[in-house]
Order: C-alpha cells, then sequence, then structure tokens
C-alpha cells in the first residue's frame, strides 16, 4: 500500500510541481533576449489561429524546438484559440480571404450548396493562413514593444 501511495504523490504531486516551476522559469527566462521572447509570442499566436485545428499545440512545439524558441511561451500562446474566441478567428479568417478573394463574407445556412461550401473552404483556408500570420506579428510587435519598456535589454 505504501508504493501505491508514493505513485501516486510523484504522479500527482511531484511531477506537477517540477513541471510548474519549469514552466515558470522558462516564462521568466532572464537570459533570454525580448526579439526571441517576442518571436516565441508572435509563433504562438499564429499557430494558434491556423487551420490545422486540434494539431496547432503540437506543431508549434515541433517547430519551436526546430527553431530554438521558447517552448513554454509557444505553447501557452498557441492555446488562444479557446472556445469564446473561435467565432472572432472564424470570421477574422472568412473576412481576409474574402479580401483576398474578392468575395462577400456573406454565409447563409438556408441554401448552402456543396459548390458554396467549396467556395467558402477555400476562402477559409486562405484567409485562415494569412490571417494567423498578420495575428503573430501583431502579437510579436505588440509584445516587443511592451518588453522594451519593462524588460531587461539583451
Amino acid at each position: 500500500m505504501n508504493a501505491v501511495c508514493k505513485i501516486f504523490k510523484a504522479l500527482f504531486y511531484d511531477y506537477p510541481i517540477k513541471a510548474w516551476r519549469w514552466f515558470i522559469g522558462e516564462m521568466t527566462n532572464k537570459e533570454m533576449s525580448n526579439a526571441r521572447m517576442a518571436s516565441s509570442i508572435g509563433f504562438g499566436a499564429m499557430m494558434s489561429s491556423m487551420p490545422i485545428w486540434g494539431f496547432q499545440m503540437w506543431v508549434a512545439l515541433a517547430i519551436a524546438q526546430l527553431c530554438k524558441l521558447n517552448r513554454a511561451i509557444v505553447v501557452t500562446f498557441s492555446n488562444i484559440s479557446l472556445p469564446p474566441v473561435i467565432p472572432f478567428i472564424l470570421w477574422g479568417s472568412l473576412y481576409t480571404g474574402g479580401l483576398i478573394l474578392d468575395r462577400p463574407t456573406l454565409l447563409s445556412i438556408d441554401n448552402i450548396t456543396l459548390e458554396e461550401a467549396m467556395q467558402s473552404f477555400l476562402q477559409y483556408v486562405l484567409g485562415a493562413i494569412v490571417f494567423s500570420i498578420l495575428l503573430g506579428l501583431l502579437f510579436g510587435l505588440v509584445s516587443y514593444t511592451i518588453m522594451k519598456f519593462t524588460r531587461h535589454s539583451n
């Protein structure tokens, strides 16, 4: 019985505490430059609205590892597509795709056909890619500006 208690303590107390300390250490890393931290924030925000629903965090984590970005920040900001925000991301993607393809962004459930759905899907995917890049640039620039005035310079 003692072994079972030790296993539960390790799984539900020791490891989460260690993971939380690592996460906070990564988020408040004093040695990381403002540009690298802002790049991590911007990249995470960009990946949050990419049209690969369900895989954003995993793809963001893999690319962050390859590009040597701050993984904790990238994963945190790749999860900003929470349910209350999703309608705004979808509308922003459709609107951006409509601007690029010079189409209206009106959607109607009443008389939808397969052809109209495929055109809207192309509009959404193209718009989502451009919208996510713009969102990442916006988050990166705003966070870099804030860090420039509130954090150390590297």
